[in-house]
């Protein structure tokens, strides 16, 4: 005499039942049932555990930028510089809109106060880092620098990553044209000479500096 369980399967539900033999050919029904749950992907298609996953590494990312810019504001204020509050406050309130050319320009033209420093440094705080390129990458722009073949292997598109490398390259290329300027004189001056200059680096990918 022995008991079997038979199970059926599906995306949004596992239905089962347990049987008991008594002979060959004959058998007793023990407990079935049935376990419904939600479906594992969204109405687009998209994984929900992706999306969660997702969901969670943005907000530790958000919670770390949090952190950045008020351990800045504490350091200001543990050498009396300024109070950490009244410096979160005025970048609350957005006092200083062009930050790019109080780190480009009026840096190099004038004497700047406590607070101007320090929303150039907040910004730059603010806007820290970008995803960063696997081993692989990196192998590729060494071999590139020194001039070693590397075989390439047919790898998935990655738009996001193909738009960094660009843009590393492209900050490369204006620093030996502009030895003598900063990554930030250069961004800065560069951008001047469009029509719309864009200085939110938002989901912009052209001036990404290593």
């Amino acid at each position: 005499m022995k008991k079997i369980l038979s199970l059926d399967l599906g995306t949004t539900s596992i239905g089962y039942s347990v049987i008991n033999e008594k002979e060959i050919q004959r058998y007793s029904l023990l407990d079935y049932g049935v376990s419904m749950f939600d479906k594992p992907t969204d109405k687009d298609g998209n994984s929900k555990k992706l999306l969660h996953s997702q969901a969670i590494s943005a907000k530790k990312l958000h919670q770390l930028r949090k952190e950045r810019k008020k351990n800045l504001a504490k350091l200001f204020e543990k050498y009396n510089l300024a109070s950490a509050t009244k410096l979160l406050e005025q970048e609350k309130k957005n006092i200083y809109i062009h930050k790019w050319q109080l780190r480009a320009k009026r840096v190099f033209e004038e004497k700047l106060s406590i607070e101007e420093i320090f929303t150039i440094l907040y910004h730059i705080a603010k806007h820290r880092g970008y995803k960063s390129l696997d081993s692989g990458d990196l192998l590729e722009e060494l071999c590139v620098e020194l001039g070693i073949a590397l075989e390439q292997k047919k790898e998935k598109k990655d738009d996001e990553k193909g738009k960094i490398k660009q843009a590393l390259s492209t900050i490369e290329s204006l620093r030996k044209e502009y030895p003598k300027k900063t990554v930030a004189q250069i961004i800065y001056e560069v951008e001047l000479q469009k029509e719309q200059p864009v200085f939110r680096n938002h989901d912009n990918y052209n001036y990404m500096i290593r």
